[in-house]
Formats: structure tokens, sequence, C-alpha cells
């Protein structure tokens, strides 16, 4: 478990070296290790605010102004780590919705089937005597 959550920080942490060389401001992989870890550290200690909303962008910016980021930066670094959550968190409610959806109308014409059963039960006439 540990080596995966290193694993994870190392990713965090190569996801930060992109963004900023896409920014123009290329930094140290050691740098990036230590703004990912202590966000995270940040992220988790806000673990009573629903989705750390706001969490992880205070302690991005704190971290990035410790290492010596400019705050637009460190801002940057935070909205694209918070776009990545966005990305693969709505489709994933899009697709329980419709499953759930789903479920619920095969559940309503299974109810609708067994009431059908229970009035008139399989090769029941309609009331006609055979002569």
């Amino acid at each position: 478990a540990g080596l995966l959550h290193f694993g994870s920080w190392l990713l965090g942490a190569g996801e930060i070296w992109l963004i900023l060389a896409a920014l123009g401001q290329p930094a140290s992989p050691t740098k990036c290790v230590i703004i990912e870890s202590l966000s995270m550290v940040g992220r988790s200690a806000g673990f009573f605010v629903p989705g750390a909303l706001g969490v992880q962008e205070i302690a991005v910016v704190v971290v990035g102004k410790l290492v010596g980021l400019p705050v637009e930066t460190a801002m940057m670094i935070a909205i694209v780590k918070r776009l990545r959550d966005v990305v693969i968190g709505v489709p994933g409610l899009f697709v329980w919705q419709w499953a759930e959806g789903f479920r619920f109308e095969i559940s309503q014409i299974a109810k609708g089937f067994r009431a059908a059963l229970v009035r008139r039960p399989f090769g029941a006439t309609s009331g006609a005597k055979d002569h």
C-alpha cells in the first residue's frame, strides 16, 4: 500500500512538472514532489469538506508559495488538478444515473408483469364456459 501511495505521489508530481513546463516555469522533480505531497496532506486534513472543495486549492497555493512559485502559477496547478477530478467524476455520475434509471425501469416492468399474472393466471380464460 505504501508503494502504491508513493507511486501516486510520483504521478501527481509528474503532472505538476508537466503543468509547470507548459506554463514556461520548469521546476525540479524534488520541488514537484514537495508540492504534490504537501498539497495531498492538506487535502487529507480537510476530509470533512465534501470533495475537499477549496481545501486542495488553498493547500497548493500555500505550498507553492513556500517553494517559491507565484500565486497565479500555484492556482493554475490547483485548477488543472481539480479539472482532472471533474473530467473523471462527471461522466461517472452520468453513467450511475443511467444505470439506476435502467434498473428502475426494469423493476417497474417486472412489477407490472407480476400484477398481470395475479389478476389473470397463465392459461386462464376470459370467463366464458366451453360447451
